[in-house]
């Protein structure tokens, strides 16, 4: 039987992309992968839209949603790219251009995968440890060393000659020595990031519903930890997400560079990963929107807690609408407290 392309060689650039000429298996994650980047750029887009016409960035916990959703955005577009081409093709672009995706491809996803591992940490630090970092204007100092390590991580690869085809995707070699050393660093820094966020979220979930889930201590005098706290769930809640995403990633790496040889299980892992790595902004808006019904929930419950221990004496039945009133005044004045956090 005839075929339109030409046969695997290896990963190398300007060689066949379909790997172990496997043309189902080559069609279907492309195409998956395509589907899950649209689902995410959508995603993406939504938050940072619905959080700037709100002007929802006065506030770390305000601007976290956006600064996750860029990096989604940017991670989308560029590897979006690199799946069309290789696709439309059937072939891996040139050197140069497989460099240059690549090092996109790692400013967007280094920077995803670094911000989530900070904030985990920042949050631990903030409420078990009691220690508040000083961040800067707009969390310039955070960004700064974000990028600093995501470019130090670009610059490395750059000078090794690292980056390259791996398998279905555009972004470190893996047929040669240096492109394997650098695969096996991210996959360090995949699983240390997912275990340091899913230890500390324990500890410091604990620490937090004290205060949010505490049915006996809402009084005015709570409020501002009450607030505070919600702000640190919210966070974390991103950071969580985050690890979703790179404990599939890390298996389906070491299996590539350890394992692969075409079984069943080998493909279902490369499904999985490659859903899961594709599908941060339509997780993180997911998050996002469960973060806002639990703001609504928190605040309603705070509010009507607060109106009735106001009301709980009263006797005569005019006095119900004040009370109707007052709790409504509660409610709008917590609401509007949110953005000082």
């Amino acid at each position: 039987m005839a075929v339109d392309w030409e046969p695997f060689t290896g990963y190398y650039a300007g060689s066949s992309a379909i790997v172990a000429n496997d043309i189902e298996t080559f069609y279907g994650l492309h195409i998956l992968s395509l589907v899950c980047i649209s689902a995410s750029f959508i995603g993406s887009s939504f938050v940072i839209i619905t959080s700037v016409r709100a002007r929802r960035y006065k506030t770390l916990n305000d601007r976290l949603p956006i600064y996750i959703s860029t990096a989604d955005l940017a991670f989308a577009a560029v590897h979006c790219v690199d799946h069309i081409i290789v696709i439309i093709n059937k072939r891996y672009p040139s050197a140069g251009t497989c460099r240059f995706l690549g090092v996109l491809l790692i400013l967007g996803w280094g920077y995803q995968i670094t911000i989530n591992g900070a904030l985990a940490a920042q949050c631990w630090l903030k409420i078990v440890r009691r220690w508040k970092l000083p961040l800067g204007a707009y969390e310039w100092k955070l960004h700064a060393l974000v990028m600093s390590i995501v470019i130090s991580l670009v610059v490395i690869g750059l000078g090794i000659d690292a980056f390259g085809p791996a398998s279905y995707i555009i972004c470190f070699k893996i047929e040669n020595h240096t492109g394997r050393a650098m695969w096996m660093l991210t996959v360090v820094f995949l699983l240390i990031t997912a275990v340091t966020i899913l230890f500390s979220s324990h500890s410091i979930r604990r620490q937090i519903q004290a205060v949010i889930g505490d049915v006996t201590k809402y009084t005015i005098e709570d409020l501002q930890d009450n607030r505070t706290h919600q702000a640190d769930v919210r966070m974390l809640n991103f950071a969580i997400i985050g690890s979703v995403q790179y404990i599939p990633t890390a298996v389906v790496i070491f299996t590539v560079l350890f394992w692969d040889n075409g079984s069943l299980m080998n493909k279902i892992l490369y499904y999985i990963a490659l859903t899961t790595v594709n599908s941060g902004g339509t997780m993180n808006c997911l998050v996002y929107l469960h973060n806002e019904r639990m703001v609504r929930f928190y605040n309603e419950q705070f509010a009507a807690r607060m109106g009735s221990s106001n009301c709980s004496s009263q006797a005569r039945p005019e006095k119900t609408l004040s009370c109707r009133v007052e709790r409504a005044v509660t409610a709008r004045q917590y609401s509007e407290s949110e953005g000082s956090v």
